[in-house]
């Protein structure tokens, strides 16, 4: 008699399964929901914000990475205006698109220069270490950008995790940590944010 094979799960089966774990889970989410929402409505308006805004920045960073797959990069100079108006709301900057006769435009996307902190913002959706090496070394190349803290912003990717860091002692001052800005950073910065 041949030994006894173990049952096989069959594509019926493992639906069945998907569908209760889907049910139990909305189930309890809108249970969840309610919850929070006779118990603290506040906290229900500043969720239902972060979802609206996580969304909306989810829809444009894929519409980006999507668009720049078929060689259509308009969309990345439209975001720039886009992410403007969003980074100056939420870091508090004041930023605009810079003159080209007194930048170093090919690095420079934004620039906030009439704060404290002035800030410089290379608005990009590649986050390659070649791109991103290539922009430091030619941002701080220029005696000018030498009073400004670089940024580089990543649109339709995230950051990856980089084997060396990118500064170049005080010749290059640039922090992974907290110069290179992606989406889920910029997101946790706005949940975090208190308006």
């Amino acid at each position: 008699m041949p030994p006894r094979q173990p049952p096989r799960w069959r594509r019926y089966d493992f639906l069945k399964i998907l569908l209760s774990f889907q049910l139990l889970v909305y189930i309890n989410r809108d249970s969840y929901l309610d919850l929070i929402k006779s118990d603290f409505p506040l906290m229900t308006k500043h969720l239902e914000l972060i979802n609206r805004i996580t969304d909306i920045l989810t829809f444009l960073q894929l519409r980006t990475r999507n668009a720049n797959s078929l060689h259509l990069f308009d969309i990345n100079t439209r975001a720039e205006f886009f992410y403007r108006d969003l980074l100056s709301l939420v870091y508090g900057w004041k930023l605009r698109k810079p003159n080209t006769a007194s930048m170093n435009a090919a690095y420079i996307d934004l620039i906030d220069d009439v704060s404290d902190e002035k800030i410089a913002i290379q608005v990009t959706s590649q986050n390659d270490s070649r791109k991103l090496w290539k922009t430091i070394e030619g941002f701080f190349k220029s005696v000018d950008n030498r009073e400004f803290n670089l940024k580089v912003l990543l649109i339709s990717t995230e950051a990856k995790e980089y084997r060396r860091g990118f500064s170049k002692g005080a010749e290059f001052p640039f922090d992974i940590e907290t110069d290179l800005i992606d989406i889920p950073k910029l997101l946790k910065k706005i949940s975090d944010k208190r308006y």
